[in-house]
């Protein structure tokens, strides 16, 4: 994976795997090591709608700055704005590039 520079879509994916296929009977060091690694996914990102027409803006991993969406073109723009990434979104359960 690339550690140097942002993950980018299929890396930020092979995490998101790792993540949905970890057992709940995994062992602790499995469970920290997936941690782990979803802990270098972005913590404020763009999320898109199913048909790509609408975006919200996720603060924090929890918190969307809209229930409705925008343009993707005004959420890319505030996401800019805010410092966070607009090259990645998040679109029906994986990761896009913009």
């Amino acid at each position: 994976m690339n550690t140097e520079t942002e993950l980018n879509a299929v890396e930020l994916n092979k995490i998101q795997d790792e993540w949905m296929k970890l057992p709940s009977d995994a062992t602790e060091s499995e469970k920290q090591r997936v941690f782990a690694l979803m802990a270098t996914t972005p913590n404020s990102y763009i999320t898109l709608s199913g048909d790509g027409r609408n975006a919200n803006i996720m603060h924090k991993k929890c918190f969307p700055d809209s229930a409705n969406g925008y343009p993707v073109s005004d959420a890319i723009a505030a996401a800019k704005a805010l410092g966070y990434r607009t090259d990645v979104a998040w679109q029906v359960g994986r990761w896009v590039t913009l």
